[in-house]
């Protein structure tokens, strides 16, 4: 595997928990050090991300703001977002000393290069880690990956045994989508075999580190999610398989396709994860890991490669040979 490095950068969560215990102890905090947090690239990247999908804005006064009414226990506002981290942080000061003791264990601990290491182990040749991991304190995203880089939020950390898991999970998507670049930037290909290429990558990305990495969930808000997938994998499969027909041939177009896939996401884990984690299983299963690193290496030949897994599996959804060989053609034409 070539040279990566994963760079770790606690600041933005240590500032914010020192700014959280004065605001809860009643101490006056000046509005220049509120900004220094803030300007932390650990906030930094949390503001473009909260920015970046279209009808969702998160500004630094609104932010500043809801921080500001932590002492008061009270905080009314409009914006979704903001509300549902109010949620979390306005139950932060009574979580200090827990909250400290977590960003101690993971932030003085192994936990980050156990959890490169572990991302390694289910990556291709010549696939690599270049990143920054940030912890902060976010109270909406549990964890992103957005610009190349890594952010994890103390609030919803389960604990650095989990942590570890999951972190590994964002790092394997990182590897992966540097190895799938020169695919995703490709000119050769038309807009309607980068679409569907991109579809398969979100199904083969989220399948592989799920399943070979975090697992599936543990979490109680996810756990009825996940079993009424695994009660309708073949529904489930059916949608991806008529997204992949219709975006190849042009039926749906770019505003269209946008448009469906958020249907694949929605919940805790939603029916991309399901699909692509049963998809990498029964791959894994009747041919071997090896199987899904090659899948790794050429993500056009996912389907494919899964209908020969599936021959063995009484009763597995196959998809039309068809589009597994227009899907297969992608890759080579790569």
């Amino acid at each position: 595997m070539a040279t990566d490095s994963v760079r770790f950068d606690s600041d933005g969560a240590r500032r914010m928990l020192a700014l959280l215990e004065r605001l809860a102890g009643g101490e006056g905090v000046a509005e220049s050090e509120l900004q220094e947090v803030l300007a932390t690239p650990a906030y930094r990247l949390f503001f473009d991300h909260h920015n970046r999908f279209e009808g969702r804005t998160l500004s630094e006064a609104e932010f500043a703001a809801m921080l500001r009414a932590i002492p008061g226990g009270r905080f009314a506002t409009a914006n979704e977002q903001l509300a549902t981290m109010w949620q979390r942080f306005s139950q932060a000061p009574a979580r200090l000393a827990e909250l400290q003791a977590l960003y101690e264990q993971v932030a003085g601990g192994d936990v980050v290069p156990q959890a490169a290491d572990l991302a390694r182990r289910w990556l291709p040749a010549g696939a690599t880690l270049e990143t920054t991991i940030y912890i902060l304190l976010d109270g909406m995203s549990g964890g992103f990956v957005y610009q190349g880089q890594v952010a994890f939020d103390l609030l919803q950390m389960e604990g650095a045994d989990r942590f570890l898991k999951v972190l590994a999970h964002e790092l394997h998507h990182i590897g992966v989508e540097g190895l799938w670049q020169p695919l995703s930037e490709d000119p050769a290909l038309s807009p309607e075999q980068h679409r569907a290429l991109d579809f398969v990558g979100l199904l083969l990305g989220e399948g592989s580190a799920t399943y070979l990495i975090s697992g599936a969930p543990q979490e109680a808000e996810g756990v009825a999610q996940w079993q009424q997938h695994m009660g309708q994998l073949d529904r489930l499969f059916a949608r991806v398989e008529d997204l992949l027909q219709r975006t190849l041939t042009g039926e749906v177009d770019e505003a269209a396709f946008w448009a469906a896939l958020p249907s694949f996401l929605q919940g805790y884990m939603g029916e991309a994860y399901a699909v692509g984690y049963v998809l990498v299983e029964r791959i894994c299963r009747a041919l071997g890991s090896e199987a899904v690193l090659a899948c790794l290496r050429e993500p056009g030949s996912t389907l494919a490669v899964y209908n020969q897994a599936a021959e063995g599996i009484d009763g597995a959804y196959r998809f039309d040979e068809r589009l597994a060989a227009a899907l297969g053609d992608v890759g080579r034409e790569t």
